[in-house]
């Protein structure tokens, strides 16, 4: 006996084509949610102020749980209400990012961004280890040498050596 009967479609192509519906309807909601908020996902592509059709369907994000999938495959007459929906916000909001009412940040942008945050947090945390490590180094010193005000000035003084201006002006 065969797996597969002809004239008939198969259970994985039948829960394949419902997942990309649910997945067409999850993104119209969420076009029409940034249409609201005035506040693009930042996993959707944007390119010279303009959000392309072929940049829906290949928009994929784990954490919205929507996906990529082919145009063709979304083309079919039960998808086609949400996809028209899907087109009537698109215009909206590409019309409104030309009229500059609409925030908007292009993808690349967000990235450059979120690169130099990321590599000015490492400065920082690198530099606030520094002052910890000198802190300790501090209590160290006092807790062997006891308190003494000639030797603790000595010791601030090497580890203003350690700790330079600049460093400190990071932080600032």
């Amino acid at each position: 006996m065969t797996k597969y009967s002809k004239g008939k479609t198969s259970k994985e192509v039948l829960e394949k084509s419902k997942l990309i519906s649910k997945c067409i309807q999850s993104k119209s909601r969420l076009l029409i949610k940034a249409l609201e908020d005035k506040e693009i996902p930042k996993s959707l592509h944007i390119e010279k102020n303009r959000i392309n059709l072929a940049d829906i369907h290949k928009w994929s994000d784990k954490d919205l749980n929507i996906f990529a999938y082919a145009r063709n495959t979304a083309d079919t007459p039960q998808n086609h209400k949400t996809f028209e929906e899907i087109k009537i916000t698109l215009s909206t909001i590409n019309y409104l990012m030309r009229k500059n009412l609409f925030e908007k940040e292009s993808s690349t942008h967000l990235h450059k961004k979120e690169d130099n945050l990321k590599v000015e947090f490492e400065n920082i945390k690198n530099v606030t280890c520094e002052i910890y490590r000198c802190y300790l180094q501090l209590i160290d010193f006092c807790n062997q040498h006891g308190f003494e005000d000639l030797q603790y000035k000595e010791l601030i003084k090497k580890q203003q050596k350690v700790l330079s201006t600049n460093k400190l002006e990071m932080l600032k």
